[in-house]
């Protein structure tokens, strides 16, 4: 079983996910990229595209972001979303 670890999503309308997870994954300019605990320090550019969160076996999230940027450091992900895709993303996080 994968380490937990923090992940955020933020917008400037406020945090719409924090939590612990086992495994974030996202689109960046090179491609699609996924973070476990323990992942190596690093800042990117996210483009259009779905946020999947792993929460535990079984239960993912997914927020559709229209572009942003991740920062992964000391067991800690944070996604800065400009906007979101749709206002459905809403629902039933956090």
């Amino acid at each position: 079983m994968p380490r937990p670890f923090n992940v955020e999503v933020v917008t400037p309308e406020g945090v719409l996910f924090s939590d612990d997870a086992e495994m974030l994954s996202l689109r960046t300019p090179e491609g699609e990229i996924a973070f476990l605990a323990g992942h190596s320090p690093m800042v990117g550019e996210v483009i259009g595209g779905d946020v999947r969160i792993q929460v535990s076996a079984g239960d993912e999230r997914v927020i559709s972001v229209a572009a942003g940027f991740v920062n992964v450091a000391r067991n800690n992900a944070v996604v800065i979303a400009d906007e979101l895709h749709t206002s459905e993303a809403l629902g039933g996080l956090s």
